[in-house]
């Protein structure tokens, strides 16, 4: 087995358990789970940090990228309505006049 998890009764005992292990096992290393969660913390694995900040970078380029591509569309698609409607509307008149 590589791990074992132990549920103590009261959590105050943790080191004496952890120092009664190692005094039983003395090939082993016995971790509380206080030490266990702080090895596996953000600063302890390298590169982590700087990943997570890269992809927040990227995720806020292309969110903005999305904002302004569809307030440009929405433009666009209102200024070529507009101008379809002045086209209907003068093709009429010129026909008439002549």
């Amino acid at each position: 087995m590589s791990q074992i998890y132990l549920k103590l009764d009261d959590p105050a005992n943790t080191d004496a358990l952890i120092a009664s292990l190692n005094k039983l096992l003395p090939g082993t290393r016995s971790l509380s789970m206080q030490d266990l969660l702080t090895q596996i913390s953000v600063e302890n694995i390298p590169g982590l940090s700087t990943f997570i900040n890269v992809m927040v970078g990227i995720a806020i380029v292309i969110a903005f990228a999305v904002v302004c591509l569809s307030m440009y569309m929405a433009v666009l698609a209102a200024d070529a309505r507009d101008r379809h409607s002045e086209i209907a509307w003068a093709l009429p008149a010129d026909m008439c006049s002549s």
